[in-house]
Parts: C-alpha cells; sequence; structure tokens
C-alpha cells in the first residue's frame, strides 16, 4: 500500500546533508572567505531575506500544525470505528451500515492536505537552503575546532538551531505525510481502506471477529408463494430469494435446510459474493421462481445451518437457521451462533470450491 511513501523527504533531506557537508569540510571556501572579506550590505541583505523566509515558516508552520491535527481527529475517529467492525459485540446491523459510511468519508483521501504538504516541503526545503546559506556568510564556514574562541562557539551555536530548525521542519514533515498516507493512530501500520474493511480476507487478516460479524449481517433466504402456485395445497411452487442487509467482498457460503425429522437435505443454496459497488450496499436477488415443495417438506420446525468460508475453504462462521412463516411464504434467519469447534469434518465446501466468480445457486 502507497510504495513510495517518503521518497518527497528526500528534497529536504539532501540540500540539509549536503550543505552540512560543506559547511564541517570545506577548508578551502574557509580560506577563501577568510582572505575576502564580504561586503556589509551584502550580508545584511542576506539577513533580511532569512528573516523574511522565518516569518513565512512560522505563519505556515502554525497553519500546517493546526489543519493536520484537524485530520488527525479524522483519523483518530476512523481508527475506533475499524476496531469497533472487527469486533461488533455491541453494534446492530443498522449501527455497522452506518459506521461502513463513516469510515469511508473519514479515509477519503482528501486533496487539501496534499497540497498543504507539497506547499511545506517546498517552503520548508527553500527555507534550509536559505539559511544554511546566511551561516555561511555570517561564519565564514569557520567550524574547525583547533582553537575555540567567543566566535567558534557562536558559529557552532547557529549551525545547532539549523539543525534543530531543519529536524522540526522534517518531524512536521513526517506527521503530515503520515496523516496523508492515513497512518492509524492507535495501531501499528495504516487504515484499511474502505473496500478492504468490505473486505472478508482482509477482514480475517486484521484478525476480525468474523463469527459474530457474520452474526449480525446474515443473509434472509425467502420462500415466497407463486402467483402460479398449484391450489391442491399436496405442492406447490415457491419464488426463491435471498436477502443480504449488507454486502460484502468474498462472502462465501453454504444454505442447508434439512427435511422435518431427518438428515436428509431439502434444499441447498451456495454462492460467492464478489462485486461491490457502494460501501454498505444491500443485496437481493432471485435464485429461482418455480421450486416445486411437497407437502410440508420445510415449515416452522425445519432445521437447517448457514456456513461461511473462506478462501482456502476453511470454515469461518457457522449459524443455525429458523424458518418463520407467513402468508406469503417463509424467510428463513439465523437464530444462533454453533461453535466453530463441534464441526470435525465438514465437505460441504465442494460447492464452492475453487469458484472465484459471484455467483448463487441451489439444488433440492
Amino acid at each position: 500500500m502507497y510504495k513510495y511513501k517518503w521518497w518527497s523527504t528526500s528534497l529536504i533531506l539532501i540540500p540539509f546533508i549536503s550543505i552540512l557537508v560543506l559547511l564541517l569540510r570545506s577548508n578551502g571556501i574557509q580560506t577563501f572567505f577568510a582572505s575576502n572579506q564580504l561586503e556589509e550590505s551584502i550580508k545584511n541583505s542576506v539577513g533580511i531575506v532569512g528573516w523574511i523566509f522565518g516569518g513565512i515558516m512560522s505563519l505556515l508552520g502554525f497553519l500546517t500544525i493546526f489543519i493536520a491535527f484537524t485530520y488527525e481527529n479524522k483519523l483518530l475517529k476512523a481508527s475506533k470505528i475499524k476496531q469497533q467492525l472487527l469486533r461488533p459485540y455491541a453494534l446492530n446491523l443498522s449501527e455497522i451500515i452506518n459506521k461502513l459510511s463513516e469510515y469511508s468519508l473519514y479515509t477519503r483521501r482528501d486533496f487539501i492536505i496534499n497540497i498543504i504538504y507539497w506547499i511545506f516541503l517546498i517552503v520548508s526545503s527553500s527555507s534550509v537552503i536559505i539559511w544554511g546559506i546566511i551561516i555561511a556568510f555570517y561564519t565564514n564556514f569557520d567550524f574547525s575546532l583547533s582553537v575555540i574562541n567567543q566566535n567558534k562557539v557562536i558559529n557552532y551555536v547557529l549551525l545547532l538551531l539549523w539543525i534543530l530548525f531543519t529536524l522540526f521542519l522534517l518531524s512536521i514533515l513526517v506527521m503530515i505525510n503520515f496523516i496523508r498516507f492515513n497512518k492509524d493512530p492507535l495501531a501499528e501500520g495504516y487504515l484499511l481502506d474502505g473496500f478492504e474493511l468490505s473486505d472478508i480476507e482482509s477482514l480475517k487478516r486484521n484478525k476480525a471477529d468474523l463469527q459474530e460479524l457474520y452474526y449480525k449481517i446474515t443473509p434472509t433466504l425467502i420462500l415466497m408463494k407463486n402467483p402460479n402456485y398449484l391450489p391442491d395445497k399436496i405442492s406447490y411452487k415457491l419464488e426463491l430469494s435471498i436477502h443480504f442487509p449488507v454486502k460484502l467482498l468474498n462472502i462465501r457460503f453454504v444454505v442447508v435446510l434439512y427435511k422435518q425429522q431427518s438428515d436428509d437435505i431439502s434444499i441447498r443454496v451456495f454462492g460467492v459474493l464478489k462485486n461491490l459497488n457502494k460501501l454498505g450496499e444491500s443485496f437481493s436477488t432471485i435464485i429461482a421462481d418455480d421450486i416445486n415443495i411437497i407437502g410440508d417438506s420445510i415449515n416452522e420446525k425445519t432445521t437447517g445451518v448457514i456456513k461461511f468460508y473462506d478462501r482456502e475453504d476453511n470454515l469461518i462462521s457457522l449459524l443455525k437457521l429458523k424458518v418463520e412463516e407467513n402468508e406469503e411464504g417463509m424467510s428463513i434467519k439465523a437464530s444462533e451462533k454453533v461453535d466453530l469447534n463441534l464441526i470435525t469434518r465438514d465437505v460441504d465446501y465442494k460447492d464452492i470450491e475453487k469458484r472465484d466468480e459471484e455467483f448463487i445457486d441451489y439444488t433440492i
């Protein structure tokens, strides 16, 4: 992520190091200045330029720090939201959706902070060069330690102030650069972007509690009576659809409904979700509109589970399902979490094994 984050700081480091080496190692230049004293007017002109840049830097530094802390507050809020979404124990479904939208706003890269960074970088680099030249004029490059006198002490004090001034500017630039690239203020590394926080694989790498998250956002299966159903009540047709209240990238799932008081499977629904257009969006689709149901093979006493897998087909969440009947048909929702350690053998993943495109299908 952001491969070349720090190259721009070389624009201040290179002139700083170059001038520092020039000041401390250029004996020939020191001899020239000692034998050719510059006119006082030139030194005064250089001093005036230095004070002008000093005033500009003071004002710009204050404004930059103020704006930087404003952006830092946004990143602090985003970091707290990230931690809440990784472990959503205190969040309900609507709060999860809202926080995904908020997180996207807080972490969106802003061109204003980029403009501020580059302006401050250019002015800082110019100031380092100008103040370095001013020190050269005022000290005549005289930093030898062979003889220590009052002038030498003043020269070294000026040099130390210039070094501290440069380090101060560099520290501000580093802080702004962290903010530009969304450094996480509460944890190591950088904040995830909005789509990374909506990616199951990314959440897994960041040690999210996926069992809890899936329990909060689990989809609902809907079996709705088709207007063309047969009225003899012995068999009838249903429309099968699924609704995800929140669509996330790389959701891989298998739903298994069992026949009443039997281990025989009544219906299986499985699929992979890959495409995401907007953070926090929901997703619904009709899977089939002509499913034949015989008798009471699916009713409120029907049991079932929904399993979620990662890309390596490891089981990462397991939820029990319950059926709720109404006049229009049935809805199937998650009722409780199941401990993954209870599963010793699982082959349901074969329905989605090696499938990397978005699809949803079913079998009866």
